[in-house]
Formats: C-alpha cells, structure tokens, sequence
C-alpha cells in the first residue's frame, strides 16, 4: 500500500480502522512505514464496532465532516475495514455528495475482498477507489460447483444437509423457502451476474490441501495400511496438533487433486508455520473500481499494480480518475491527496533542522558543518527560519569532493568515504550538544538505522563559517584529537594554537582584513569613521582589531554601533549621530549585512554615507540590485577559485533525489523564490515552483562566496588526512588505526602542507599557523558600463599582508562626494587626540614604564589649547564674521553627551567620561 500512495503521489491521507486486532495492527504498521516515504497521516479515525459487528453511522458522519474541515481538506483516505463498515461509510459519503462537491480518493484493504457489488451500490462515490488483495486464483470448477448448488433445489437441499448457512446465502436471492415445492431457485445466469467471487475462497482452499497433505502423512506414520482413524492418530490430533503442519512441511503438491487453479505454484511452510505460495504468483495485487477495460459501458475490478520480492509494478496507462462532477481523468493529470493550494498543512511539516543530516554511507567519513539555518534567538538549542545564502549550498559544497574522490582511486582506492554533514544553525550551544551527541550515540537514519561506530571513522571534520561555531566545534574534537579545517571563521583568537590546537582554516584572519580596511581609509585620505559590528566572535574580534590599526594610523573611530540580530531598526539613527563621520567600516556576519543593509539605504539619502564592508559582504549581487544608494561603497573579499561548471553538474546530477536525500532541500528553494515544490505541505504562497533549480543556476552563477571555500575545504581535508592516513596507518589497513588518533599533530601537519590547483597552479593555502593564506580582493560598487542602470562589483584592489596592499585609485569613484572625511570642529578633533593618546598611553607605558608628570603635562598642554580655540571661535561669532549661508559645522553637529554614546562604545565611552 506505501508503495501503491507513493506512485499516486498521494501525501496528505487520513486512516479509517476498526478498534479490532486486524485494524489497529494494520494502521500501526502502514502509519510507520509511510513515515519514512514522507507521507502524513494527518487524521486517524478508530471505529468502535458494536456488539453485532455494526458501526454507528453518526461516528462516520463525523469522520467526513473532519476530513472536510482540516486544516487542508483531506481527500485520500484509507480503509482497514469490514465490508459493512466500508458499505456504510460509502452511503454516508454518497449522501454528502448531494450537498458538497468534496471528492474522495479511496484505497480499501484486502478485508472488502474485492467486492465489487459494495462499491457498484455507491458508485457515484466509490468509482476510481483502489482495493488490495492477495493474488487472485481462480477454481473454475468450484465457481461453477458453488452456481451449480444455488440455482438447482436438489443440489441445493443436499448440501444445506451438512451446510445450514446455505439459507442465508439463498435470501439475497429469494425470500420464499427453498423447501417449498412452489419456491423456484434462481437460474444459473442470474447466480453468474449476481453472485461475487470471493478472493478468501480459494484460500481456504489452499488451507484445507495443507491440512489434508498433513493429515496424510500423519496418518501414514500412525495408522500404516489401516483406513480410518486409528487411536495413535487420534493421541497426536488431541496432544500435538502442530504436527499437523509439521508433516505438511516444505511443499504440497498440487497435481493430485481432481481440479486446477488458473496459476502454476507451490506452497511452501518455513517450519514457522507460515505458508509461502511460490511460483506463478505474486505477493500482493491493486485492484481499481472502473470502466471495464473490455465491456467500456460497464464497471469492473480492473488489476492495475502488483507487488512482489519488495518491488512494485503498476499499469499507469489503466489508470483513471474522476474529477468533483464525475468526468474521467486520465494519467498523469489524476486528482493527488495532497494539500490544497493556498493552504499550510501544520500538522504534517515534520521538518527537524535541530536533528537533520546529509548522509551518505562509507567506511570513512568527513563530517561536516553548515549553517543551513539561522538561530533561534530565544533559544540555543532551536534554529531559526532556513537562510538564503551561506548554507544550503554549504552543505553540497562539502559533499561534492567526497563524492567525486568516490568515483575516482587516487584517494583511498576501493574504498568509499562516507560523509555526515550537520546543521549548526549557528549556534555553539546546540553545536556542542550535536557533536557529543554524535559521537556518543552515533546517528539515526530515516529507516531507523542506527550507526553507532561512526565516530571511529572520522578521517577530519570540515567546519565551519562562523567564528564561534568553530570555537565551539573546535573545543569538542580536541578532546577526541582529531583535526578541523574551517571553510570560514576570520577572528583573530583562533590563530592562537595553544588554545585550538588542531585547528585550520582556509580564509585569511581579521587582522589583515582590518588592515586592509584602514589602509583604504588611508587612500581615501579620510580619517574619522564609523564602524557597524555583528555581536559575537566575528564582528567583535573584527572591530578590536580595526580599533587597533585604525590607532596607529591615526583614522578616528566617531562611533562604535553592535548589531544584535533582527534588530536593525535604530541602525540609521545611531549613525546619524555622527554625521560628519559618514564613511561606515562594517564586520557584519553574512545572514546579517544584507538586511542591515536594506533597511539602513532605505532610510537615508544617497549622499548621507558610503560603506567598506567586510567578507561577509564580499561580491553578493542581490545586495546591491535596485540599490543606487551603493554606488561606490567597498568592499572585500575572499576568493579561492573552483571549476564552476562542475559544481554546478554535480548539483544538477542530483535532481532525482533532491527532496529525499538533501532533508533542506525542499525548504530552501521554496523560501529562496516564494514558492512550492511538488508534495508540499506550505502552499499558502499559492504558487507551484517552476523550474527553480534552473533558476537557480541563472542567479547564482559564481555560487556563494563560501561554497568555494568549503568545496576546497573539503578536498584539502579528504587529500591530506589520505597522505596522514597512508603514513600513519600504511596503504593496506582498512580501518583508521589507534596511531591516528594518538597523532592528531601528524594529521594537522600533513594537511597544513597541501597545494591546491588554483587556476591550474599548485598552491600553498595555509601558512605556518594553519592560517589561510589567500588575502584578500577589493571591489568598488560602481555602475555597469553597459547598462548604467544596474550596479557591478569592480575590481580595484587586492591585500595579501602589509607589504602587498595595492589599489586602482585612477578606477576609483566618488560619485556623492563623501570622501574624505575629517574630524569637522575642535571637540570632535581634541576626542580624536584623546582616542590616539590613548594608544600612546599604553603603547609607552607597556615599553618604557611612562610617567604621570608626562601624562599630566600633555593633557594640560591639549585643554589650554582647546580653551584657546574655543575663545577665538566666540570672538569670530560675535563679530558676525561667520555667515549664516555657510555651512556651520558647529551647528550641525550634537555635541558629545552620555546618551551620545552607544552601548558597547569602547574607547569612546571612557573619553566621554573623562571630559565630564
């Protein structure tokens, strides 16, 4: 039956059993299994059965009023029930018929026992229902025998002898008495039309061989030559009647017996007294209720499907349906038990992104990490919506190298390298849960497999974008030695290898990006700024180490704002604080800088301020489409090259399995174009997705800025824990040896030593740290040269270290004059001083011990000079020699107060102190 939904694409399905034994274990099981083919049983209804076996019919009155008034109506339903059950729920459907159009599509079990007169008394409801039976065999002797005794009185009376039931049978055909000489039996053609053949008689014709095949044998080893029923027989039916079976063990033969079934088999017990039917026959068949395929007017039983040996077979072509008024659909444009359009179906959105996986079996494994959601602020252990960008395509990154090596023999030949790519939705917390978790209990499969040895093949782990994340990562698999390479993670802490000792990462650290940043500052001849940071590792290592440079360069920092997730609203406001200092370093996570972004150009004017924006910006085009504000904005970015078109194959290649194998598939292409896939169970878009994933391709065409890196990732890490794994465990072990996990500094060492083809050539991409070595490229946001319109990303600049920074100026833009900008009056500029000082301070007292006298005598020396400046500029003010037409910048700028300062304010909060 699970495969039968499958084929039909039914989904979205409710279940009708009796509260007996055959019902409830048939709905236990079909409710399971179904369950890992992703189809919701979104109601179940338990019939209670009355004393004589009758069902009430307000009960079932209730059960279609619900399936109409889910919270998606439920059109597919399915019957584990009697065939009076089935007969009065059909008259309760076709009585609702009158006043409702609501259409159901049906799938009866094997216990209607293909009835066809049940389902032709409602066919107005029951047409294009589905029934399943065992094999159907035919004894035409015994159908024409059982016509015979119901249409002649004397074969009749005969057999009512030693079968009373007989008369029941007779009064669906006559009410008189068949003992009557005036009662007249019903002719042959008339029991021929009338009378169904019952699946289960042949069955129990079946049954009574075995026993007469065991009884045989019984009584051959009992009784010898007697005829009868000796006592010794008598001793074995009355102590042992399992030896009944016994004897009958292996097979019965079926050519002894004075008729034939229509199909050639065998029956075969297994010595657990479970009978098997080998041969000409198969396990299992799929009836549909439907216009004959021979006789056109009339409706018949048509087979359409069978199953047998797990596979299943079905005739798409003798498929039928019917629409709400009754015409006939033919395949493939039948009616689909799914969630209706314009609805959310709740109740069967199973998604567990705290739990999911991308898993792929082996006898290695890398392991993976990618935040394919966001987290849930309220809670560390929850994730958040699915993110657009950074994720998803994170995870097929990693898995694409494992995959390829597969179908290659030059890294761990005749074997195949499994992968486990998890979903951190960027959070430590739930991070750190995962991987001891993982590694404690092993994963659970979709089929309920159970790997528990995993964590003993773990050849590395590729993980992962986020500073913290790696943090969290790193503190767990250094307590299991084995070796991390981040794809992403820029914060300068991890650079430290006494802390993270077994850590690696492909990007280059903040602390050149920051440099980077200061010295285009430099280039801009600007000096006073603004900087936008993401609470966390990320965005406040970034900003320590900008804080840092920018002191020794002299650029003053006007304003220090963190940025807490989703709560970007104040943003605008908190730089026009500081207006002066209109250009705005940002070290804002990926997920982040584009809403930020969003909201901060929506509010402000174009000329109000320009951006120098961190990786996490990098060449992301969606950001800056139908954005003019942009224009000639910064930013940097972190490229390592990949064969895009490959890349994009292996993604396409995976079309067949793309919503089964990938769990976050479904929900990241339907968030991604507002839409819905095939199956699913949030249509409240109320439009069917349509051709996404060649979208996909046409949008994306340089992929995410970290897929790159978490492809090479993946590749340098499978390359260089083979070079450790041949070293360590030789070219013939078949496992990962203890010496591998006892030397995690050899494994770190030998991927920290890999080259990879970049643009054809080997390259070193870690340095003597284990720190990436890439750099960084600067791109300008100016407009396209062919069409002025629309905004491009140029190149102007690259930064490997501070020997190596190097920038176009001649390409360089400044199309709202912003650039450059200074401290604008003698309070902003003596704050500046103070911020330098400060660096000063410290600088000398941590190399030559400094001294108060030196302190206290620079510090008068600035206020005796401030007090002066502030004396001329009154007297120039009174003499009216400054004209109010001018641009005052006195008057234009707030003076510094303790609400000035911003939360998390630095060094500017201890000036604003002082000057108090």
């Amino acid at each position: 039956m699970q495969h039968l939904l499958q084929t039909l694409d039914w989904n979205y399905v409710a279940i009708l059993y009796e509260n007996t034994t055959y019902g409830i274990n048939a709905f236990l099981e079909l409710s399971q299994n179904v369950k890992e083919a992703k189809i919701c049983v979104a109601k179940s209804f338990p019939i209670k059965m009355g004393p004589s076996g009758n069902v009430n019919l307000y009960d079932l009155q209730s059960v279609f009023d619900s399936l109409i008034n889910a919270e998606s109506p439920i059109t597919g339903i399915i019957f584990f029930v009697s065939t009076t059950t089935a007969g009065s729920f059909l008259n309760v459907a076709q009585g609702k018929k009158l006043i409702s159009s609501f259409r159901l599509l049906m799938v009866f079990s094997d216990s209607i026992a293909l009835e066809k007169s049940l389902l032709a008394k409602y066919d107005e409801v029951s047409k294009g229902s589905f029934v399943t039976s065992p094999a159907v065999l035919k004894v035409e002797q015994f159908s024409n025998h059982w016509k015979e005794v119901l249409s002649n009185k004397t074969i009749f009376l005969r057999e009512s002898i030693s079968n009373p039931w007989l008369f029941d049978v007779f009064r669906k055909y006559k009410s008189c008495k068949p003992n009557d000489d005036s009662c007249l039996m019903p002719s042959f053609s008339e029991v021929n039309e009338t009378e169904n053949e019952n699946i289960f008689e042949t069955y129990a014709i079946v049954a009574t061989l075995i026993h007469v095949k065991g009884l045989k044998e019984l009584h051959k080893d009992n009784c010898g030559n007697n005829s009868g029923i000796c006592s010794d027989l008598r001793d074995v039916l009355l102590k042992n009647k399992s030896m009944l079976l016994r004897k009958a063990y292996f097979s019965v033969s079926l050519n002894d017996i004075p008729f034939k079934f229509d199909r050639n088999f065998s029956i075969v017990l297994n010595g657990g007294n479970e009978a098997r039917m080998m041969g000409d026959i198969v396990d299992y068949e799929v009836y549909q209720y439907r216009r004959c395929l021979v006789h056109s007017d009339d409706f018949c039983m048509e087979k359409v499907a069978e199953y047998n040996d797990s596979s299943f077979t079905i005739l798409r072509e003798r498929l039928i349906g019917y629409n709400s008024n009754g015409a006939e659909l033919q395949w493939p444009h039948l009616n689909k038990a799914q969630c209706f359009d314009g609805k959310k179906c709740k109740t069967c959105q199973t998604e567990n992104p705290e739990n999911d996986f991308l898993f792929r079996d082996g006898e290695f494994f890398i392991v993976g990490m990618a935040q394919i959601h966001n987290a849930d602020l309220n809670n560390p252990f929850q994730c958040g919506a699915i993110r657009e960008s950074n994720g998803w395509e994170t995870a097929e990154a990693i898995s694409y190298p494992i995959d390829n090596a597969n179908s290659r023999n030059d890294l761990f030949p005749n074997t195949t390298i499994g992968y486990v790519i998890l979903n951190s939705c960027d959070q430590p917390v739930l991070t750190t849960k995962k991987l001891l978790n993982f590694f404690s209990n092993g994963i659970i499969l979709q089929n309920k497999t159970v790997i528990k040895d995993i964590s003993s093949r773990v050849l590395a782990v590729v993980a992962e974008l986020d500073s913290g994340i790696s943090q969290a990562t790193a503190k767990v698999l250094q307590e299991f030695n084995i070796v991390q390479v981040a794809y992403g993670s820029t914060a300068v802490v991890l650079s430290d290898r006494a802390q993270y000792k077994y850590f690696l990462r492909l990007c280059t650290p903040d602390i050149n990006q920051a440099k980077a940043m200061v010295n285009i500052l430099k280039t801009l001849e600007s000096s006073y700024i603004q900087i936008l940071y993401s609470e966390g590792t990320y965005g406040e290592g970034g900003r320590d180490e900008i804080v840092r440079v920018a002191k020794s360069l002299k650029v003053c920092i006007a304003n220090e704002i963190k940025v807490e997730e989703s709560k970007y609203t104040k943003i605008l406001d908190n730089l026009r604080r500081k207006p002066f200092a209109q250009i705005v370093l940002m070290f804002l996570k990926a997920h982040v800088v584009t809403d930020v972004l969003n909201i901060v150009t929506k509010g402000m004017d174009s000329k109000e301020f320009m951006f120098i924006a961190s990786e996490a910006l990098g060449t992301n085009v969606e950001i800056i489409k139908n954005n003019p504000k942009l224009e000639g904005s910064i930013s940097l970015s972190l490229e390592i090259p990949i064969d895009k078109n490959k890349f994009r194959r292996y993604i396409n290649s995976k079309s067949i399995d793309r919503y089964t194998t990938n769990p976050w598939t479904r929900s990241y292409f339907e968030n991604k174009y507002k839409c819905y896939l095939p199956g699913s169970f949030d249509k409240s878009t109320n439009t069917e997705c349509a051709n996404v994933f060649e979208r996909y391709n046409i949008t994306n065409p340089d992929f995410d800025i970290w897929s790159s890196f978490a492809l090479n990732a993946a590749e340098v890490a499978l390359k260089g824990s083979y070079a450790a794994f041949l070293n360590i465990c030789g070219p013939y072990s078949n496992t990962i040896c203890p010496e591998y996990r006892k030397e995690p500094k050899k494994v770190w060492e030998s991927i920290r030593e890999q080259k990879l083809k970049l643009n054809g050539i080997p390259t070193s991409v870690f340095d003597e740290n284990g720190d990436g070595s890439v750099g960084h490229v600067i791109y300008q946001i100016q407009k396209s040269k062919a069409d002025p319109l629309k905004l491009e990303f140029y190149k102007i600049g690259v930064f490997r270290n501070t020997v190596n920074f190097s920038i176009d100026e001649e390409n360089l833009i400044n199309p709202f004059q912003i650039y450059p900008t200074k401290c604008p009056n003698p309070k902003e500029c003596h704050t500046c001083n103070q911020f330098f000082e400060e660096n000063s301070k410290s600088v000398q007292a941590n190399s030559n011990g400094g001294t108060t006298v030196d302190v206290i005598g620079l510090t008068v020396a600035v206020v005796v000079l401030a007090l002066i400046l502030i004396v001329f500029i009154v007297v120039i003010l009174r003499k009216g020699l400054l004209k109010k037409k001018e641009r005052n910048v006195y008057e234009s700028e707030q003076y510094m107060t303790a609400d000035d300062i911003p939360a998390g304010g630095g060094y500017l909060s201890f000036m604003a102190m002082k000057m108090k």
